[in-house]
């Protein structure tokens, strides 16, 4: 038994002197680590506050906000008055819906024009028009049985097709409008004059277009400005004048 006492101290001495090693490496190690990290420093917190643009005044809107900022021809356009009392770009499109129906209520057609009760394809529409044999090409829905719904087709409009819904809202074509075959318009609906709305054109209701434009895409709550061109789809928009929208593009005020 003797004989092993000096075998036993050597590994109690030998396992202490490790573990002392291996402590010491530990301590080096993190005292290296907290030389290493940067000094802390004291970090504010900020408030944000939401604020509703709607809630402005004009003059506290930001300028990217505003619809001045992107339309130039805004006073020229025959529907200035959604502009008008609008202090940013959302409150236009929010407006639309009321603005289209209100002048879609308020239309005074020409004494030249006449105005017949109609039977649709389903219901019946109110059809104001100079001949009523212009829309013989299309087909006419009305689905509301408690809501009378109008159709007003200016001088010299040309439909060789498709399918007017008044279902949810009345339509308007200016003068000179075409539609081409295959173009579903749903109400409420303003199409300004000599504007031509091209094979396939899908107007999903509250659409304002300008005069001289060219549609061809599926559009809903949009005002599109003067000889603006869309051939392609897109979300709901204001479509500034003169612009020529194509496939993957938008506009500075898509919202």
């Amino acid at each position: 038994m003797s004989a092993w006492l000096p075998l036993l101290a050597s590994l109690v001495t030998c396992t202490a002197t490790i573990y002392y090693v291996y402590q010491l490496r530990a301590a080096d190690s993190e005292s290296t680590q907290k030389n290493d990290r940067p000094a802390s420093r004291e970090v504010r917190c900020t408030t944000q506050r939401r604020v509703k643009v709607s809630s402005l005044a004009q003059a506290d809107v930001p300028e990217v906000l505003r619809p001045s900022y992107y339309f130039r021809h805004i006073r020229d356009f025959k529907h200035y008055d959604l502009f008008q009392n609008s202090t940013n770009v959302f409150d236009v499109l929010d407006r639309l819906h009321g603005y289209v129906e209100r002048w879609l209520d308020g239309y005074t057609p020409d004494k030249s024009m006449t105005t017949v009760v109609t039977p649709c394809k389903v219901g019946e529409v109110s059809l104001t028009c100079s001949d009523v044999s212009v829309t013989n090409a299309c087909t006419i829905l009305n689905y509301s049985t408690t809501s009378r719904r109008r159709l007003c087709l200016d001088e010299g409009v040309r439909i060789m097709g498709g399918i007017f819904d008044v279902t949810d809202g009345s339509i308007f074509l200016g003068k000179n409008v075409v539609v081409e075959p295959n173009v579903y318009i749903k109400g409420p609906a303003i199409i300004g004059d000599d504007t031509v709305l091209r094979f396939g054109a899908y107007l999903r209701g509250d659409v304002v277009t300008g005069n001289n434009c060219v549609i061809r895409c599926e559009i809903k709550h949009a005002v599109i400005m003067d000889k603006a061109e869309l051939g392609h789809p897109g979300p709901p928009h204001i479509c500034p004048a003169k612009s020529s929208l194509r496939y993957g593009q938008g506009t500075a005020a898509t919202v």
